[in-house]
C-alpha cells in the first residue's frame, strides 16, 4: 500500500506527489492544453518520465496518451487515460466522492 496526493494547481494541471518524496511531483494532466500538445510527467528524462500527448478534448472529456519514451523496453507502447470534467478518471467506478460529496 502507498499514499499519494493529487491536486489541481493554479495552472489547471493535475499534480501527484508522495509524502515519502515531497520534493518530487508528477504531472498527470494539463486540462488547459490543446489537442496534439505534449508534455512530460517528470521532465527529468528518467525511465519513469512519460511523454503525454492530448489526443482528444471536448467540453466534458479529455483523453491523454502516455508513452514511456525513455524506457528501453516500453517505449512506443502508449496507453490512454480519459478524465471526465467534474468527476475525474473515466473508469467503471461504483461511486465517486470529491471533497466528501458523492458525485456518482
Amino acid at each position: 500500500m502507498s499514499t499519494s496526493y493529487l491536486r489541481i494547481d493554479e495552472n489547471n494541471q493535475l499534480i501527484e506527489s508522495w509524502p515519502s518524496v515531497p520534493t518530487k511531483q508528477y504531472i498527470h494532466a494539463k486540462f488547459d492544453g490543446k489537442v496534439k500538445e505534449s508534455f512530460y510527467t517528470l521532465d527529468d528524462q528518467t525511465t519513469n518520465d512519460y511523454k503525454v500527448t492530448i489526443i482528444d478534448k471536448t467540453d466534458e472529456k479529455i483523453t491523454f496518451s502516455f508513452d514511456m519514451i525513455y524506457h528501453p523496453n516500453i517505449k512506443g507502447h502508449p496507453h490512454q487515460i480519459t478524465y471526465i470534467k467534474g468527476q475525474g478518471l473515466d473508469d467503471s467506478w461504483s461511486h465517486i466522492k470529491i471533497n466528501g460529496i458523492v458525485i456518482k
